[in-house]
């Protein structure tokens, strides 16, 4: 039987959701840090990944999405996901190319692609 109430049953299903969060988080740690903190998720290949909103999910289906990933608290997490970018980043715009040099590269070669995009291009320059 549904709600009367739009917000009560929002709130039912907010607690509901944190304690399945608290009771498959409480006796884990952190798989890099160790530390007990604001655990998370992290799945271990992106492209595997069927959705995020997992806790709501059967016990079954939930623990196969699980078995994809492993704990970590959100300073790890976020570390993760900021290397997975930089390697992506430098896979698109390797060193040695003023798009690196934009990055935040600055190598003699990246300084060199630089310096010399800068003299086929003095309007640009000029304008920034």
């Amino acid at each position: 039987m549904p709600y009367k109430d739009p917000a009560a049953q929002r709130s039912f299903q907010r607690d509901w959701v944190a304690r399945r969060r608290a009771i498959f988080f409480g006796p884990r740690k952190c798989a890099w840090c160790a530390s007990r903190e604001q655990l998370e998720l992290h799945h271990l290949d992106p492209s595997r990944k069927e959705n995020h909103a997992i806790w709501s999910w059967g016990e079954a289906r939930r623990e196969v999405e699980i078995a994809k990933c492993i704990v970590l608290c959100r300073p790890c997490h976020q570390r993760a996901h900021s290397e997975a970018k930089r390697v992506e980043a430098e896979l698109r715009n390797p060193c040695g190319t003023r798009a690196a040099y934009d990055r935040g590269c600055k190598c003699d070669a990246c300084r060199l692609a630089k310096r010399e995009y800068n003299r086929a291009h003095p309007a640009r320059k000029a304008a920034a």
